[in-house]
């Protein structure tokens, strides 16, 4: 809690008057989208017809219906180098663009971690630390470049080529959050955000945008709304949810370049390319606490060569069970009288593979779930922290890698369990936290 309120400033006037779980004072702006569509209005009161509070979901209490709040300031996106690095001038911080780690070196006889290796224009390049090296390369490129520099499962390594420095459970646990992104809604009033009307040059959304910041440019990812429930005990309205709904401000099938990015087969594309610039509701029902667990590892010792990523999606029945019954859950929302108001009607097509199975069934909706499968780009885990008796973990609760000096991890990969909501500000959490221990360890003051 002290590092999440280190470094947060909450923007919306209400929160920030809250001292117990709301920073104000640090570099990351959150806010709301300066932009709502009566979509987001009718799904916030549709929680409250089914009994939710709206809610703080960063305070007290997780469980209800909340408009999104986003790593934003003033319309725009707060990224973390807009947070940190963005005009300030940092003496002891430098910066290599275009370079890619090759590989950590590491003195195989006392298991020092000494530098790196890296590429830039073509030019090899080694880089020395007198103190320590800092891995914050993500769940994928973390584990990748452990593995490249000898620390990871022994015989995968050595069917790679590549010399054993320590054998380590590198590159398994790891996690995401996956949603159903098939679940359509079509509405009878233009309330929902098509490109075609936000591109129209007699329209004033580009306007608003670039000269004040607003309008529905803004809204983050197309994403406004979110709930958090605990679907196997709908009446529970306070505790630990174990589904997310997202409430976006149209369908994923309104826009071509949503299916190039979701990389949507051809028959998705014939089926529903009808739904593009209209005007509909999609909600993404995303599973929390999944069980099923992935790896990843080395197609190659080549570092330009990406990893194999085995991410395991729905392995474990009981992920399809929550999954399903979230799918429900956001049935029973476009169901209330807030959503009906806008004429909001499931659209019950599928693609050919789902249509054997009874519509509504749990074989239909697994289905379609296997079909229209959506990462949430949380991956984590692969270099689990845990105690030094953990044969699993690969980090201490200090992020330094186990069995290696000099070298510590900080980013998701660390992660021994998926967080229970979005990685991205915990990882600002691990890398705060992360930044006091090294520099209390080498004598720095941290206040």
């Amino acid at each position: 809690m002290k590092y999440f309120k280190k470094f947060e400033n909450i923007q919306i006037p209400e929160l920030r008057k809250e001292g117990k779980y709301r920073g104000t004072r640090g570099p990351v702006s959150l806010d709301y989208a300066p932009f709502q569509t009566p979509l987001l209005t009718a799904f916030l009161e549709a929680g409250q017809e089914l009994g939710y509070n709206l809610v703080d979901y960063n305070g007290e209490d997780q469980m209800g219906f909340s408009q999104i709040q986003g790593t934003l300031h003033q319309g725009y996106r707060m990224s973390s180098n807009k947070a940190y690095l963005h005009n300030r001038r940092i003496r002891n911080l430098h910066v290599s663009k275009n370079s890619m780690v090759q590989k950590i070196l590491i003195n195989k006889n006392t298991k020092q971690a000494v530098g790196v290796e890296f590429v830039k224009y073509g030019r090899r390049i080694t880089v020395y630390a007198r103190k320590e090296v800092i891995l914050s390369a993500g769940a994928i490129g973390s584990a990748q470049l452990l593995m490249l520099s000898g620390i990871g499962p022994a015989k995968h390594l050595r069917r790679m080529d590549i010399d054993v420095i320590k054998n380590a459970r590198v590159g398994d646990n790891l996690m995401d959050h996956i949603a159903y992104g098939g679940l359509t809604f079509m509405i009878n009033m233009p309330v929902s955000i098509t490109v075609f009307n936000m591109l129209d040059i007699s329209q004033p959304y580009m306007r608003d945008f670039f000269l004040e910041r607003k309008g529905p440019v803004t809204v983050s990812g197309g994403c406004e709304g979110i709930a958090f429930l605990d679907i196997d005990n709908p009446n529970k309205k306070y505790g630990l949810p174990n589904m997310e709904l997202i409430s976006l401000a149209n369908s994923i099938y309104s826009m071509e370049a949503t299916l190039d990015n979701f990389g949507l087969n051809q028959e998705f594309r014939e089926k529903f390319k009808w739904l593009q610039g209209s005007y509909s509701w999609g909600v993404f029902p995303m599973i929390l606490r999944p069980k099923s667990r992935g790896w990843l590892r080395l197609k190659s010792k080549d570092p330009s060569v990406k990893p194999e990523i085995i991410p395991n999606y729905m392995s474990h029945p009981d992920d399809v069970r929550v999954l399903v019954k979230g799918i429900r859950a956001a049935i029973k929302v476009s169901e209330t009288k807030a959503m009906r108001n806008l004429g909001v009607k499931l659209l019950n097509k599928t693609v050919s593979q789902c249509e054997k199975y009874p519509f509504d069934s749990d074989e239909y909706w697994e289905c379609n779930l296997r079909s229209v499968t959506l990462t949430i780009y949380h991956y984590s885990g692969t270099c689990k922290m845990g105690p030094v008796s953990d044969k699993t973990a690969v980090v201490d609760p200090t992020l330094k890698v186990i069995g290696i000096k000099g070298l510590r991890v900080s980013d998701a990969s660390i992660m021994p369990e998926i967080p229970t909501g979005h990685t991205n500000i915990p990882t600002y959490m691990i890398a705060e936290k992360a930044s006091d221990m090294i520099k209390q360890e080498w004598g720095y003051p941290i206040d």
